[in-house]
């Protein structure tokens, strides 16, 4: 029959005599009873007796832990007794005892008067926090030491939440016991004296156990007696007195008890327990089931019921035990572990798994020899027991059985294919019968030392390991790595190839340079990667994965044609996934090299073929990317519409968005681009994009007409870009004075920028609007000939104007000229400027041509006198010379040879004349005569009219004349500002406030944008939005003489909207910029009304004191000095008010005189200086304007005269 083995049934019983506590929980508590100590060293058996008086008591009310096991675990842990009496060790052993309390004390043992007298000092410690309490020390008489156990409980009471009942009176003398607690000293004396060497015949355990006996003797009715007695056997190891022990014991217990008690139940659980010792277990069987009578409660019982039914092999019924034992106390380990014990033996047998388990025992003692028997013997109980092959297997090969371990394995793979530890050391197995198992050892060896990152000593190990068995490649591989971690590439190479050539098979030989190439990749050593990825090629020239990682490689590298090379092969190659990677991969590389129509089929295929790709969602985003560069834009935006339908969080959602928008603008479709963008900027405002994309937004907007908002787009592209299109727009705007400031800006900060030449032309044209001719002839000038290659029609242009203005015609005609050679044809502008040249130059016939090109009559053109008139007046108003062109346009109104055309050209240059004069109401009159010219002129004759109803204030007539400009006229800065301020003017505050917003940050005239917009917010009552704006000005404008009245008038905004704080903070804002400020009297006077509101005068007082430290004059704080006294006076402070009062007081010209002077009396009254108050009461009552502080003085004077009087009379 083999082997049978038995599992540990004596370790089992052995275990539970250590560890059974004899005693269930009672509400939660739980105490640990340790003898008393005694101070001299005396009658030290006392202790044991006090302890159990205690315990006699106490266990009627809570858990008492077993005495004598708690004994046993302070020598185990090599205390002395005295050393429980630390919190710190108390709260240690109780929490190893699984206790909520430990309660000791000390002794002293004294004869008094002829009297025995024992002085005792408990402490309890709190195990759950290490508190402790010292019981108050008492002295009992040796004959009423019953009294001392009623003494501890009564002072124990609110700690353990018991109300102790009346004593138990003890039925023995306590001089019948001392010969057992002697004893029982004697015994903690032989235990620590023998050590493990503890037997009855002994000397020490001989006189514990007469002792003991002698107590019996004496009161054979005392339990302890015989507990302590059994105790001694136990240790002893005299097991057939112990049990005879405990029998007497549970006798006496049943007399003294009755038969319902936990003692009883105790005493039934430690014969038990021994009993299953002994192997008699029909009776360990009937005295546990007894104690579960007796306990149902009681965890401990059913867990040495359940092994006494594991030994006589009912697993069931053991198992049942074993989760009823864990159910009454779920951290009752030993129970969990039993039970999953006796599943295991229910599952695969009780012979096989003890089997089983004293193999695993054997096993890790080293005995691998007899561990095999064992394991053996299991499988033959069990041959389906996966464990026992695995473990069998593990077995034999340490025993060098590989081909005994090599079937162990084989059969535990057949009963699970998929055990991966058996599996692993099958491989092991055979790998040590192709390489040897000294060379397999040195490769542990080694690996484990790589493992641990200490190359250089694994390095002699694959060696070895390698020389043992040259055609170890794992040995050359890891040999290879541990070079390459030390630094030794040439060995490391030299190494890895070696391990690679052993491979006999070209495929694996590829492969295995293809993992180095993998690796070599992951180190970011990219060019041996590359090196050992196209060996691996030679080898097999289809590995796929070999090129797709190349294809990565390159695609990194961005050499896109090698890159597109190898995804195609890899295409090839590879199936599912990858295939799509590779695909995925040549699509990317033909975007990257522009050929975008070669892609979208590729991205198409993707598509449709791998919608789950990890890599779909670029794939997608590169689709839209094709076919913007390909100006699909209606598809592109569709493709872009499904890409954020389907991933709406994308990481590639910006790069998609940016490219649908790039379609979109190249489709020119304005409208649609320009939300996108918008959109776009708002989500991606760091996005490598955001400055292509502002450009974009930027244009579209020009194209839009929206040039101010392109403006402030162009403005936010920063650098020369940046500089120079805001620059551009102002020229659009044709805001000259702006166009001059940003070009030269530009140009000082790019003077070789690349639209420095365009700039350069734009602000020659720009100098020249504004009739700066030198300024213009000079800034062209440094780089005419750039500027004449760059734009060389334009500069023609330029240039004609330019030499007109200054009169020099022959280069008029020459730049002309040249321009029609190029150009074809002159606009007709150029055509009567040229005809003007020529018939300076007396080249009538030229002359005549250059008019006719300009599809005018010559003789209506050059034959007119007038017409040369008026030519000399508007070269004479372009010199500034009004006075002279007013004379010669008056004698011209005169003449009657003015055709209808001439009359109203003459009107309105009278009227422009008197203008740049400041005679408004003739230039009025004339420009209103002439507003039927052409369109153009009419235009400009508007404009002045909006400006000089401005002038006038006629503001109805500014909204009358600005609505009959062309919107593009109106839309000019300097006319919706007009506007704006007509419409506050006239009572329109709100539509005038909604014109100002859209004005602020344009132009150099923002600060006049801002102060017209707060007026307005002002009159509106929109307080936050004032406030809002007002310290937007103020940080933009820190120096605006306007400041002051902004400060002023925020102070009184922040007040009146209940923002005290900001109120304050604006005026402290005023005193510092303003010291000497006009109206610091009436902001003064305003703190002073807030200080009044809060309430505190120490704050008031403060910032009185950073006013003086400012330098605001005495005569100015009157306001502030005469709140804060009030403030004072409010609480009662008078001494602290008065010389806030006295302050002012002494200012007679403040308005605060007389107030402030009533206010001083008043405290002067309660701080008993009478006189002097009656003195200041009187100086307010002589004041020359009687107010009604004054007539208070008078009657407070009245009062003080009558009470004095009436002093006196008494």
């Amino acid at each position: 029959m083999g082997i049978r083995v038995k599992v540990g049934s004596t370790v089992f019983v052995l275990i539970l005599l250590l560890w059974v506590p004899f005693a269930f929980a009672k509400d939660g508590v739980r105490v640990a009873l340790f003898p008393f100590v005694p101070r001299d060293g005396e009658k030290a058996y006392l202790g044991y007796l006090l302890r159990d008086l205690v315990k006699r008591e106490l266990e009627r009310y809570v858990e008492v832990h077993d005495v004598v096991l708690g004994d046993n675990l302070v020598r185990e842990s090599q205390l002395s007794w005295d050393t429980i009496l630390v919190p710190l060790t108390a709260q240690t052993l109780g929490r190893k005892m699984q206790c909520t309390h430990v309660l000791s004390g000390t002794f002293r043992f004294r004869v008094l008067g002829g009297k025995e007298r024992l002085v005792v000092s408990p402490r309890l410690v709190r195990v759950q926090d290490g508190t402790s309490w010292d019981i108050p020390s008492a002295v009992f008489e040796w004959g009423k030491l019953g009294d001392f156990a009623a003494y501890v409980l009564e002072h124990l009471g609110q700690e353990l939440g018991i109300a102790p009942a009346p004593s138990l009176p003890l039925p023995v003398a306590l001089e019948d016991l001392l010969p057992l607690y002697e004893g029982v000293a004697v015994m903690d004396e032989a235990i620590r004296k023998y050590g493990k060497n503890q037997y009855p015949d002994l000397p020490l355990w001989q006189k514990a156990f007469a002792l003991a006996r002698e107590t019996i003797r004496r009161v054979p009715e005392y339990p302890e007696a015989y507990y302590y007695l059994a105790c001694m056997y136990r240790i002893t190891r005299w097991w057939a007195k112990e049990i005879e022990t405990w029998e007497e014991y549970l006798a006496r217990l049943s007399d003294v008890y009755g038969t319902s008690t936990l003692p009883v139940a105790q005493a039934y659980l430690r014969l038990a327990s021994f009993y299953l010792l002994e192997k008699r277990l029909d009776e360990a069987l009937r005295y546990a089931e007894r104690a579960a009578e007796l306990a149902p409660s009681w965890a401990e019982v059913y867990l040495l019921w359940g092994k006494i039914w594991y030994e006589r092999g009912n697993m069931e019924e053991a198992k049942s035990l074993f989760e009823k034992a864990l159910s009454l106390s779920p951290g009752l380990k030993e129970a969990r572990y039993f039970a999953q014990l006796a599943e295991k033996a229910r599952t695969f047998g009780k012979e096989a798994y003890e089997a089983y388990v004293q193999g695993y025992q054997s096993f890790t003692m080293g005995n691998f020899r007899q561990a095999a028997t064992y394991f053996a013997e299991a499988t033959r109980w069990n041959p389906s027991m996966k464990e026992a092959y695995y473990w069998l297997g593990r077995a034999l090969y340490e025993v060098g059985d590989l081909e005994g371990s090599q079937r162990a394995w084989e059969k535990l793979l057949e009963l699970d294919p998929l055990h991966s530890q058996g599996r692993r050391f099958l491989e092991r197995v055979r790998r040590e019968q192709q390489y040897g198992r000294e060379a397999v050892r040195a490769f542990e060896e080694g690996y484990r030392l790589y493992e641990e990152a200490r190359y250089e000593e694994a390095v002699p190990y694959f060696a070895q390991a390698v020389s043992l068995s040259p055609l170890f490649s794992d040995a050359h591989e890891y040999l290879a790595r541990c070079y390459y971690r030390m630094g030794k590439r040439e060995a490391y190479l030299a190494e890895r190839e070696k391990a690679a050539a052993t491979l006999p098979h070209p495929e694996d030989r590829a492969w295995s340079y293809y993992e180095m190439g993998f690796e070599l990749l992951g180190w970011g050593e990219r060019n041996e990667a590359k090196r050992m990825l196209e060996k691996a090629l030679q080898s097999n020239p289809s590995l796929g994965k070999a090129h797709l990682l190349l294809g990565d490689i390159y695609a990194e590298e961005k050499v896109w044609l090698k890159a597109f090379e190898h995804y195609q092969e890899a295409s090839r190659y590879t199936e599912e996934e990858e295939k799509g990677r590779a695909l995925f991969g040549m699509a990317l590389s033909l975007v990257s090299l522009s050929r975008y129509g070669d892609a979208l089929p590729l991205l198409g295929e993707i598509l449709r073929d791998y919608p789950y790709a990890t890599f779909i969602e670029e794939a997608e985003a590169l689709l839209v990317e094709a076919l913007a560069r390909e100006k699909r834009a209606e598809e592109a935006r569709r493709a872009f519409e499904q890409f954020s339908l389907r991933f709406p969080q994308s990481p590639f959602l910006e790069r998609a968005m940016f490219w649908c928008a790039f379609a979109l603008y190249e489709g020119k479709r304005w409208n649609e681009v320009k939300p996108l963008l918008e959109a776009f900027l708002a989500r991606y405002p760091q996005s490598e994009f955001a400055q292509k994309a502002v450009e974009m937004l930027g244009y579209t907007c020009r194209f839009l007409g929206l040039e101010d908002e392109a403006a402030k787009h162009f403005g936010r592209l920063g650098g020369e870009d940046g500089a120079f299109l805001v620059a551009d727009s102002f020229y659009r705007k044709r805001d000259w004075n702006g166009a001059e400031k940003a070009f030269r800006e530009y140009l000082a900060r790019y003077p070789q920028g690349k639209f420095a030449d365009e700039a350069v032309l734009k602000l020659a044209s720009v100098l020249l609007e504004e009739g700066k001719v030198e300024e213009a002839a000079t800034v062209i000038e440094g780089r005419k000939e750039s500027v004449r290659h760059s734009f060389p029609e334009d500069f023609l242009r330029l240039w004609a104007r330019l030499s007109g203005k200054k009169e020099r015609w022959e280069e008029v005609v020459s730049a002309l000229r040249e321009l029609k050679a190029i150009a074809g044809k002159l606009e007709k502008e150029y055509a009567l400027l040229l005809a003007l040249a020529c018939e300076r130059l007396g080249d009538e016939e030229g002359a005549r041509e250059a008019v006719l090109e300009a599809g005018e009559d010559p003789d209506a053109i050059l034959g007119r006198p007038t017409a040369k008139e008026l030519q000399r007046v508007l070269e004479m108003m372009e010199k500034g010379l009004y006075e002279e062109a007013l004379e010669r346009l008056e004698a011209l109104a005169g003449r009657s040879d003015l055709s209808p055309e001439e009359e109203k050209q003459v009107l309105l240059l009278l009227g422009k004349a008197c203008y740049l004069l400041g005679r408004f109401e003739e230039a009025r009159t004339y420009l209103e005569a002439s507003l039927d010219v052409p369109q153009e002129l009419r235009q400009e004759a508007l404009l002045y009219l909006v400006d000089i109803a401005y002038q006038e204030k006629a503001w109805n007539d500014v909204i009358q004349w600005a609505s009959l400009l062309e919107e593009k006229r109106r839309r000019d800065f300097s006319v919706v500002l007009r506007v704006a301020v007509a419409q506050y003017h006239l009572g329109n505050v709100r539509e005038s406030v909604t014109i100002l917003e859209r004005l602020k940050g344009q132009g150099d005239r923002d600060a006049e944008v801002r102060l017209f917009l707060l007026e307005g917010l002002s009159a509106l009552r929109e307080h936050e939005a004032f406030l809002r704006e007002a310290k937007e000005f103020l940080s933009l404008y820190p120096e605006h003489p306007r400041g002051e009245s902004v400060l002023f008038l925020s102070s009184q905004v922040a007040f009146a909207s209940g923002k005290k704080q900001e109120a304050k903070a604006f005026i402290r804002m005023y005193f510092e910029r303003f010291p000497q400020g006009a109206r610091r009297g009436e902001l003064l006077g305003l703190l002073s009304r807030i200080l009044l509101e809060e309430g505190n005068p120490e704050e008031a007082q403060r910032i009185l004191e950073d006013f003086r430290a400012q330098g605001v004059f005495s005569e100015d704080l009157c306001p502030l000095l005469y709140a804060t006294g009030t403030l004072f006076l409010q609480k009662q402070r008078f001494a602290e008010a008065a010389p806030f009062f006295r302050e002012v007081f002494s200012n007679e010209g403040s308005e605060f005189f007389t107030r402030a002077g009533y206010w001083l009396g008043v405290c002067l009254e309660y701080l008993e200086e009478v006189e002097e108050a009656q003195r200041v009461y009187a100086r307010v009552a002589e004041y020359p304007k009687e107010d009604e502080w004054v007539v208070k003085a008078r009657e407070r004077m009245a009062v003080l005269r009558e009470a004095q009087e009436s002093e006196n009379r008494r």
